[in-house]
């Protein structure tokens, strides 16, 4: 290899001080590799730290301690008179070169199994954001009364021997059942005995218990559409198809299921609060669901993630209480009604299917770790749970007021559905928006507004972003607006 091809590789290095990898550590990356596929043969002579340093626009003892890792590791020497150099085995020290000889060696590459990238694809892309001033599906924290929250943890570290340390029940603590069980039948209208409830890590753990003890690799599901991605996602992980299920003002369109696949394995819906589009399901609706699977031998998978928070009016009861057939499994979550390190989700399985979930749990890490979920009981048992779900459904309540007429003075363009619950409002943009680079532009701002379009699935497709207005202030949802208008209208 020619000097100027050499000089080709150094004068190619690119850094990123914006990077969690130190600049040291990306030198050093960005000379081993052209060490191990030739670029940089053995002999090669290296710049002097110094103009290296000059030429990349870092301190020099950055560029020193890189050598020095490559030092350490054989990959250059220092020569008399010819300072550092490439030395002649360099290549043969990365995977590429082969034990002996220069010549690259074909080995197989390391793909990952059809079942993720069948996942990836299922999702798409997921959101992430740094510094975010808003972001999505998260409660206002703050608002959390965390002395209460600690208070609780002080008597149970002096109360509970070994702090927790044992493993606990397979399927949750006894207390934590108990106290779950007797409040969802009041505040959600749910039947069931306590030995139904099973304590889960989220809502995504729960899907994919119930996917393993319910389903079989190319059973057919119903899913709404749109509809939550991730569920998508959990379902291709466990190698059931899809059959996106179109929704409507009244919810998931029972009739057009029957019409794509009336003998589905079992049906996937967010009835209390569709996501992302924020209807209720229709009683009728609800009524004709259940009859379906209990006709077709079908279970239904009822995600209630967010309806603790509904501002007209009582929480409407889970469609598990009008099941007689036991055909739903009913999941829910505390992280959205507490705060979401807490980890701590639930399900109501049918009785016939307790010892089958109990095994698939066995084979798996069990339920979370006891001591939350003691802390998490005697919260729920003391009243403090529906007292603080009182206090932030009026808080959110005037943030879902003040986003809806923020939304009709600072967006005009923009349509959604006034669902009276939830965290979010769906605004519906103009269909030919580009809602993914809409919301990505949004992201670089601070503001997490996930697209529409990211959670419609073929051959349905609408524009739009969620606008997540419960867990930031007022004067934060507005800011959000008015960058979204801009980027509207410029």
């Amino acid at each position: 290899m020619s000097k100027g091809s050499a000089g080709a590789v150094f004068s190619g290095i690119t850094l990123d001080e914006q990077a969690d990898l130190p600049l040291y550590r990306q030198i050093y990356l960005a000379l081993r590799q052209p060490m191990l596929d030739g670029s940089l043969p053995p002999g090669s002579r290296m710049p002097s730290t110094r103009t290296l340093a000059k030429d990349l626009g870092v301190a020099r003892n950055t560029v020193v301690v890189a050598y020095d890792l490559l030092a350490a590791e054989d990959f250059i020497e220092s020569r008399v008179g010819a300072g550092a150099v490439v030395r002649a085995d360099a290549r043969r020290k990365g995977p590429v070169g082969g034990r002996g000889t220069d010549s690259p060696v074909t080995r197989p590459q390391s793909q990952p199994s059809k079942r993720a990238a069948t996942t990836k694809a299922a999702l798409g892309h997921v959101m992430e954001g740094k510094n975010l001033r808003m972001a999505f599906g998260v409660p206002d924290i703050s608002a959390f009364p965390a002395h209460l929250w600690q208070g609780i943890i002080g008597r149970t570290r002096q109360t509970q021997a070994g702090w927790g340390l044992e493993s606990g029940d397979l399927l949750g603590l006894k207390n934590l059942r108990r106290a779950i069980a007797s409040h969802l039948a009041v505040s959600r209208g749910t039947v069931c005995d306590p030995a139904q409830v099973i304590i889960t890590s989220g809502t995504h753990r729960s899907l994919d218990f119930a996917l393993k003890v319910t389903t079989d690799p190319g059973d057919r599901v119903w899913v709404e559409n749109p509809g939550y991605k991730y569920a998508y996602g959990a379902m291709a992980s466990a190698g059931v198809k899809t059959i996106p299920v179109p929704v409507d003002a009244d919810g998931l369109d029972v009739k057009a299921g029957v019409a794509l696949d009336p003998h589905a394995r079992a049906a996937y819906v967010t009835p209390s609060h569709q996501f992302p589009l924020g209807m209720t399901m229709a009683l009728r609706r609800r009524v004709d669901l259940l009859a379906w699977a209990e006709r077709e031998g079908a279970w239904v998978y009822e995600d209630d993630y967010d309806s603790d928070y509904r501002y007209a009016g009582r929480p409407l009861a889970a469609l598990q209480g009008l099941d007689r057939a036991g055909r739903v499994i009913y999941m829910g979550t505390f992280n959205k009604a507490m705060f979401p390190g807490l980890r701590l989700a639930f399900m109501i399985v049918p009785e016939a299917l307790v010892d089958a979930f109990a095994t698939v749990i066995s084979a798996t890490d069990g339920a979370p770790p006891p001591f939350m979920q003691n802390v998490l009981a005697q919260f729920i048992e003391e009243g403090h749970l529906e007292s603080h779900l009182r206090r932030m459904r009026t808080l959110y309540a005037a943030r879902y007021a003040h986003a809806l007429e923020a939304v009709a003075a600072r967006v005009p363009e923009a349509t959604f559905l006034p669902s009276g619950a939830g965290m979010h409002v769906t605004l519906r943009l103009p269909a030919e928006t580009d809602d993914k680079t809409l919301s990505a532009q949004l992201l670089q701002a601070g503001y997490m507004m996930p697209p529409l379009s990211s959670y419609c699935f073929a051959p349905r497709r609408q524009a739009g972003l969620m606008l997540p207005f419960a867990g930031v202030p007022e004067t934060v949802t507005d800011a959000a607006l008015d960058a979204l208008a801009r980027l509207l209208r410029h």
